[in-house]
């Protein structure tokens, strides 16, 4: 790519969690070099986490995120290499501990997912953990004094991470293969992308209506 750049092109690449400084260490124009890391699918789901190597240009990165929102993606900066980036480091804690509670026989693997999309997801759609926290007390600050410990007490009582394998993952993949044969996978595929278009239609609708009051 680079005999094909110029000083101002910015080489951005999708790499799921590979590091960017592991394949850009070489590069001539490695100070252009930037990870722009989707999420699945990109089309509804409009984040983007921009990850620099030590070597990338500051520029670089603000010009990539200025393009990324000029096109209705919703940018992040990474600001340190770490594996997996910050969604799947999120994500992958999600899952060990839904993994846990499903091994441990406190849920099924259909109510687990019921969790997320009936509980946690409708608040998570519209503001971060952050902020569900500071609005169901008086601050983060009211929160943190009102339930802190018992948070302290959760994290603490969660077992090893699991190791995504054996007769556990096998109990797992069955059950799920049970609700959602895979002869059925295209179609909730489908079913995934219309809703997450309208949710996406209707996000956008909102903004215009914030934008438009400010």
């Amino acid at each position: 790519m680079e005999q094909f750049a110029d000083d101002q092109t910015i080489l951005a690449s999708s790499c799921s969690g590979i590091q960017p400084s592991k394949f850009t260490e070489d590069v001539k124009r490695r100070h252009q070099c930037v990870v722009c890391h989707p999420i699945n699918p990109p089309y509804h789901a409009p984040l983007v986490e921009v990850v620099p190597s030590p070597w990338t240009d500051p520029g670089v990165i603000r010009r990539t995120r200025a393009l990324l929102e000029e096109v209705g993606q919703v940018p992040v900066t990474v600001n340190k290499e770490i594996r997996g980036f910050a969604l799947n480091r999120v994500q992958y804690a999600l899952v060990a501990e839904c993994w846990r509670l499903i091994n441990d026989g406190v849920i099924t693997v259909e109510d687990m997912d019921r969790v997320m999309w009936a509980g946690l997801g409708p608040r998570y759609a519209f503001i971060g953990p952050f902020e569900v926290m500071h609005l169901n007390a008086e601050g983060l600050g009211s929160y943190l004094e009102r339930y802190g410990q018992l948070m302290q007490d959760t994290v603490d009582s969660a077992g090893p991470p699991p190791t995504f394998s054996g007769p556990e993952a096998t109990k797992i993949v069955e059950e799920l293969n049970h609700l959602i044969p895979l002869d059925k996978l295209e179609e909730r595929r489908k079913r995934r992308d219309e809703r997450m278009s309208a949710v996406a239609k209707l996000k956008r609708e909102m903004d215009a209506e914030d934008a438009e009051k400010q």
